[in-house]
């Protein structure tokens, strides 16, 4: 409830008299002069309490961590559960800011508007000759949270045309193409002004889709089989006199040194190499400077052979897996639709399969994500996203999960692309024309401080 506040300041000075003249002449009583607020709380929103800011120089008070979109709904009508002052006497002004009232912290208050238009009070210190002014802010997100959101258009136009491949290195995004005589790069904060690097040591005949990343270093395939690596800027390559004992027909993933913070001793770098007339599977050691003595199993024939996507994860368990796809060779019996395969180890890996009805179907130029402790799957032409929490069972996304705006435009796209996710779970896409652009995206409750 608010009262007026005049007739309270008055009954407190009467009060005031009426005591003191009571007292001894000679005694005098001293009241405190402070006007600042010492702690403010709210009741639960979603039984979660938002430890609030009290900014003592500007007189504000707000909540860093914002509250979900939809707590409009509760702070409509909520209680203050703790406003601890020293003299518990505060007022509050109107909208027009004309009037003073009590401020009465045992009713519920409406702080929905208060993002726009703070509440602004008053706390009179015991003295009552000092006070201080406050503003109390409540903030609320505006973004759906389960919403992907691509900004307000691209970052920049696409320096590269035709097939490509993205990958990071280190706070770095690098953009290679066929040609070999460059490349792109621009900083993971950035992406909008990209700078033309020059490449040194780079064969001209190496194959861009087993461009790999392990260990702070690039890996690249030739034609000849041999095992290329570049310096930690990816601009100086050699080739890697270990790796290239064993003929490599293919870099086809990786098992990182470190996820979410942890270190694995699974870590190594996965390649398919040439064993007796045999193509097997094959993992190096965690430093990545030579393959495992005993290569793994056989290659199955509907493995992927080109243009591999790859995405770690964790099982239930807590075991490193690598889940893979990509494109499989052509003419294959009943090859209709996209399968995943995952391993646990790199030399041995299995398909994932299940009814077709629950299966992504087939996807030219397949990329695979973990994203969000889920499993997405998208390909060539921005069609749609698939969404799985399995890797078994497929669901297309009609709603919030969507591609930028150009895709509406582009569902018959035919240009290659390439996409990566970055350490702030920023997925980036960029594609060669018609299309023609650089585009970063991110749930938007991955970038909240409070899920």
């Amino acid at each position: 409830m608010r009262i007026k506040f005049l007739s309270v300041i008055a009954g407190f000075f009467i009060t005031s008299v009426v005591t003191t003249s009571c007292l001894d002449n000679e005694s005098e009583i001293s009241y405190s002069p402070d006007a600042t607020i010492h702690a403010f709380e709210l009741d639960p929103v979603y039984r979660v309490n938002y430890k609030f800011t009290i900014d003592q120089l500007k007189g504000e008070i707000y909540n860093v961590d914002s509250m979900p979109m939809h707590a409009d709904t509760i702070i409509d009508r909520i209680l203050i559960k703790k406003f601890v002052t020293a003299s518990n006497i505060i007022t509050v002004k109107s909208h027009d800011g004309k009037r003073d009232s009590l401020l009465n912290i045992n009713d519920s208050l409406d702080f929905r508007k208060t993002m726009k238009d703070p509440m602004k009070i008053t706390v009179w210190a015991p003295d009552m000759q000092n006070k201080k002014e406050y503003k109390i802010s409540v903030r609320v997100h505006l973004q759906d949270p389960d919403s992907l959101n691509w900004g307000k258009g691209p970052m920049a136009a696409s320096p590269i045309t035709g097939k490509q491949k993205m990958v990071i290195l280190k706070d770095q995004i690098l953009l290679f193409s066929e040609n070999n005589e460059a490349i792109y790069t621009s900083a993971i904060t950035d992406g909008h002004s990209w700078n033309n690097l020059p490449i040194a040591g780079m064969p001209a005949n190496f194959k861009l889709s087993s461009l790999t990343s392990f260990a702070q270093r690039l890996y690249v395939v030739t034609q000849e089989g041999k095992v290329y690596k570049s310096n930690e800027q990816g601009t100086a390559w050699s080739e890697d006199s270990g790796l290239s004992q064993q003929k490599v027909t293919s870099l086809i993933a990786a098992f990182p040194t470190e996820y979410n913070g942890v270190s694995y001793e699974s870590a190594g770098l996965v390649g398919i190499i040439e064993d007796g007339g045999t193509l097997k599977f094959n993992k190096t050691n965690a430093s990545g400077s030579q393959w495992d003595q005993t290569p793994g199993s056989e290659v199955d024939a509907y493995f992927p052979i080109d243009l591999f996507s790859s995405a770690s994860y964790l099982t239930k368990t807590g075991i490193l897996n690598v889940a893979l796809v990509g494109e499989t060779k052509k003419g294959l019996e009943n090859d209709t639709t996209t399968i995943v395969w995952t391993s646990d180890n790199g030399k041995a890996w299995y398909p994932l399969t299940i009814d077709s009805r629950k299966s992504c179907p087939k996807l030219e130029q397949p990329s695979i994500m973990s994203y969000n402790k889920s499993f997405y799957l998208f390909g060539k032409g921005f069609e749609t996203f698939y969404r799985s929490s399995t890797l078994l069972e497929w669901t297309a996304l009609s709603e919030k999960f969507l591609f930028p705006q150009w895709s509406v435009a582009s569902k018959s796209a035919t240009a290659d692309y390439a996409m990566t996710i970055d350490k702030d779970n920023f997925i980036w896409i960029t594609s060669g024309t018609p299309i023609g652009s650089v585009w970063r995206g991110r749930l938007n409750k991955l970038g909240f401080l409070r899920q």
